[in-house]
Parts: structure tokens; C-alpha cells; sequence
């Protein structure tokens, strides 16, 4: 079994280990809003090669790393 919704809505992360998510490759939804997230580290979302949904809205984000999302398929 993978993981392929992930919803952490109102957790209060502030933050996302770099590789986090490499284990859950089928993950198609990941859902972090409302959070306390600052920053995104470059390999928070590497390996997520099914991703079709990131929702990071309403966090502490400022910038996102061209290079958090550049594994990322455009879908």
C-alpha cells in the first residue's frame, strides 16, 4: 500500500524535512495549508513524480525555492 492523499491541514509545521516525502512516490495530493511553514528546504518534494496537487497556501511562506518544485511534472 502507498501513500497517495496526504492532508495536514492546521498541523501548525513550521518544517518540512528535505526528502520528506521520497518514501511516498504514488503521492498525487499533498495538502499542507494553514500551517506555520517559513521556507520550503530544495528537496522537500524530491522524488514525488506523481504529484498533482501541492496546496501550501495560508503558511509563513515568503519564497519558494525554484528548486523545491523542479521535480515537480507540470500537470
Amino acid at each position: 500500500t502507498s501513500l497517495v492523499y496526504f492532508y495536514a491541514n492546521h498541523n501548525k509545521l513550521s518544517v518540512l524535512p528535505d526528502g520528506g516525502f521520497a518514501a511516498s512516490p504514488l503521492l498525487v495530493h499533498l495538502h499542507l495549508p494553514d500551517n506555520e511553514l517559513a521556507a520550503v528546504p530544495a528537496g522537500a518534494f524530491h522524488g514525488l513524480t506523481a504529484l498533482e496537487w501541492l496546496e501550501l497556501d495560508r503558511n509563513r511562506l515568503e519564497y519558494l525555492p525554484p528548486a523545491a518544485v523542479a521535480d515537480l511534472n507540470a500537470h
